[in-house]
C-alpha cells in the first residue's frame, strides 16, 4: 500500500501494476470517495490531521514530493524511515518495514517512458 500524491498515482499504479496498491489516482471521481482527495491534500500539506490519516488507512510506503511540507514532519515527528531520496521525491517506509535505503540526490537521473 503506497500513499502517493494525486499527480503520480496513475503512473505508479500503471508502472507497478499488481505489485502495489495506490492510495489515489486520477480516477478519483469514480473510484474513490470524494473526501479522499481533500484528505490527501491535507496530508501532503502536513495539516493537523496528517497522523490520523496515516492511522486510518493502511500504508506501507509514502511517496512525497521532496518539497512537500509532510516530508519534514515525517523526518522530525515520526518513526517513518526515508528509504529513497532524489531531488524530486522521498520514499518513506512505515515503522518495522526494513528496506535498503538509497540516496540519489544530486545525481542526474535519466529515465525512460514508459
Amino acid at each position: 500500500n503506497v500513499l502517493v500524491p494525486f499527480g503520480v498515482g496513475a503512473y505508479v499504479s500503471w508502472k507497478l501494476a499488481r505489485q502495489v496498491k495506490v492510495s489515489l489516482d486520477s480516477r478519483y471521481e469514480v473510484a474513490y470517495p470524494p473526501e479522499l482527495l481533500r484528505e490527501h491534500l491535507d496530508f501532503f500539506a502536513a495539516r493537523t490531521t496528517w497522523r490520523e490519516f496515516l492511522a486510518r488507512y493502511p500504508t506501507d510506503l509514502v511517496l512525497a514530493p521532496a518539497t512537500a511540507p509532510i516530508v519534514q514532519r515525517l523526518f522530525d515527528e515520526s518513526r517513518w524511515t526515508a528509504v529513497y531520496r532524489d531531488d524530486a521525491y522521498v520514499l518513506f517506509a512505515r515503522p518495522g518495514l526494513a528496506l535498503p535505503s538509497r540516496d540519489r540526490r544530486g545525481q542526474r537521473l535519466i529515465g525512460t517512458f514508459p
